[in-house]
């Protein structure tokens, strides 16, 4: 511009000039570069010239006046790890099982047996061998001073000595009536422990075999014993044994008996009858 001195004319080009337009219309090149929109701008300016804001997620970038907005993606401060749903559940399924398996492990194992199951086993054995050998000798010191034992019979011993006239009676002797067991007696279960375990209960069965009616029978029984603990150890305190009285074999033979006694009688009146019946007839022809 004439009569305008040069100097003053750059300061104001300086001064106006936005996005590399002279006002007076020639173009400059961009001392800033430029990109796609949404790109952030990095000015290769000297240091002096250029000054940068950042918040709220833009960029200003100013060069002689000229500001250009650059965006910036808005960056967030750094944050503890919070936990997702999907790691929680997870963690609660590790608690769960750290809860369950020792249970597991603890319920799988057995719980130790007392004692006195095994010197209840050694009275047991030594009571059986001793009826089995026919030896009272050895069978009563395993019993109580006050031992109480009901027979199948209905007869009840009161008393070591009573059960050795009992012992001596039915199962001694050429005429005994006891021949010994085809089943020994069997516990149903452990013995059940009461007083603090210085009492107990046992139920079981066995099959012995007797000499009745001129032949040898099978009875099975049931049997219901006491025991107690004293100063010597284990003893049999009340021993209860029966029989099914509604089936049994010696039930199965007095019935059998009396089928074959009422067919007997059956067969011997009707032969009787007919004798008589014969006989009439002929003292009616004779006549």
């Amino acid at each position: 511009m004439p009569g305008v001195d040069k100097a003053q004319q750059g300061d104001e080009r300086a001064a106006v000039r936005v996005g590399g337009v002279d006002p007076v219309g020639a173009e400059q090149p961009d001392p800033i570069p430029r990109g796609d929109p949404g790109q952030v701008v990095v000015a290769e300016a000297p240091a002096m010239f250029e000054r940068r804001f950042r918040g709220h997620g833009f960029g200003l970038a100013c060069r002689n006046g000229s500001e250009y907005a650059m965006p910036r993606p808005a960056t967030k401060s750094p944050s503890p790890t919070m936990p997702t749903p999907r790691s929680l559940r997870s963690l609660a399924l590790l608690v769960l099982l750290a809860l369950w398996i020792p249970g597991r492990v603890v319920s799988a194992q057995p719980a130790a047996e007392d004692p006195a199951h095994t010197e209840l086993r050694t009275l047991k054995q030594a009571l059986v061998a001793a009826i089995e050998k026919g030896d009272i000798d050895a069978l009563l010191p395993h019993v109580h001073p006050e031992v109480v034992v009901t027979w199948q019979n209905g007869e009840v011993c009161r008393g070591p000595a009573e059960m050795r006239g009992f012992f001596e009676r039915m199962a001694s002797g050429s005429g005994r009536t006891w021949q010994g067991f085809i089943k020994p007696p069997t516990p149903d279960a452990l013995t059940t422990l009461h007083a603090g375990g210085l009492a107990g209960v046992v139920t079981g069965d066995n099959i012995g075999r007797y000499h009745l009616l001129g032949r040898e029978i099978a009875l099975p029984n049931r049997w219901t014993a006491t025991v107690v603990k004293t100063e010597t150890g284990w003893k049999l305190a009340a021993y209860h044994i029966s029989m099914n009285v509604l089936d049994n074999p010696l039930l199965n033979g007095v019935r059998k008996g009396v089928y074959i006694a009422g067919f007997s009688g059956l067969v011997a009146g009707l032969g009787v009858g007919w004798m008589l019946a014969r006989r009439k007839r002929r003292t009616a022809t004779a006549g």
